[in-house]
Parts: structure tokens; sequence; C-alpha cells
């Protein structure tokens, strides 16, 4: 790799994290719009339907194998298809 390549990566990465930030700044720190002031906070109706996803997602996040179990056969179905599908391409290959 080049060093102009890296120095283009870097630059680029320190760009984004700068553009995030200051986005970050914007948006959740900056002033109350008046027009959002009469909103009310989470009711318990909404509170009562987010908390079980928000619970499904926290679990699949630490064990995905709980879905991912489920989902194994079909995978492999699919995995065979795109591997059969690509090997003449392979074959004929150089």
């Amino acid at each position: 790799m080049s060093t102009n390549t890296e120095i283009l990566g870097a630059g680029t990465a320190i760009l984004t994290a700068g553009y995030m930030l200051w986005t970050f700044q914007r948006i959740y720190l900056g002033p109350l719009n008046e027009k959002y002031k009469s909103l009310t906070d989470l009711t318990l109706r909404e509170a009562f339907t987010l908390v079980p996803l928000a619970i499904i997602v926290l679990i699949l996040g630490v064990y995905p194998h709980a879905i991912l179990d489920l989902l194994g056969a079909s995978l492999n179905h699919v995995n065979q298809i795109v591997l059969m599908a690509h090997a003449p391409a392979a074959a004929m290959a150089p």
C-alpha cells in the first residue's frame, strides 16, 4: 500500500469523525427547538411495547445463536445453491 493511500485513508477517517461529532453536538446538545416543546415523554403504553423489543435485541446481540440455529438449514441450502452456481465459472478460470 502506498503512503499516499494511507494518508488519504487516515485523513478521511479523521474528517468523518469530526463531522460525526459536529452533527452529534448540533442534534443532541443544541438548544431545544420550540416546535418540540409540546411533546410528552414516553407513555406507559409505548414503554410496554418498546421494552420487550429492547430485551430481544440485547439477547440476540449477546447470544445470536438463538436465532442462527433456527436459520442454519435454510442458510446451508442457500450456500449450496450459490456454490453450485459459481462452480462452473471457477472451473473455467485459468
